[in-house]
């Protein structure tokens, strides 16, 4: 049994068509010849987790033949990195690859971010701060008229005792 053309079609995509190995993520679709520019070769591969059959690396499983063929199931890698995980079934169990797995599809939404997100984001980002400085602006602004002298109408600082006679200050005749 194979795996359903929409598992595999997921699979590629979630991997962005990259070996989902840690330090290779190589491309796995390679031009054969520039002569034929249509002409793409694959060269990954889509790797069950559980092997397909109980003889096969990390078969022995209660998982169903057919959960065994869809796409949580599958990784994609390399075929360098294909034979090295299927070699060392001690070293790559079936956690590893599924965490292995998760850790490529995080990677690569991350590195696929949506321009119009980021935007988005951007935009809303600077309204923030617009808001943040002009209550600041606000703010400075109320602490430098507190901080101004109590004047009278010929600009003299009513709270400024300098000497003088008293009668010179308003309110005292």
């Amino acid at each position: 049994m194979s795996s359903p053309q929409k598992d595999i079609k997921i699979l590629w995509a979630k991997a962005a068509g990259r070996c989902a190995m840690l330090g290779c993520r190589a491309h796995l679709v390679l031009a054969s010849s520039p002569d034929v520019p249509s002409a793409n070769v694959l060269v990954g591969e889509g790797c069950h987790i559980v092997a397909e059959e109980e003889k096969g690396p990390r078969g022995l499983s209660s998982l169903s033949l057919t959960d065994r063929n869809r796409y949580p199931n599958l990784i994609l890698l390399c075929r360098n990195h294909h034979a090295v995980i299927d070699g060392d079934v001690e070293a790559w169990p079936i956690e590893r690859l599924h965490q292995l797995k998760a850790d490529h599809e995080l990677w690569v939404e991350t590195q696929l971010v949506d321009e119009s997100e980021i935007a988005g984001d951007a935009v809303y980002s600077a309204l923030i701060s617009s808001a943040v400085d002009a209550k600041n602006d606000l703010g400075q602004l109320r602490r430098g008229f507190e901080e101004q002298p109590a004047l009278d109408g010929a600009g003299r600082d009513l709270d400024e005792r300098t000497g003088g006679d008293e009668a010179e200050r308003p309110g005292h005749e």
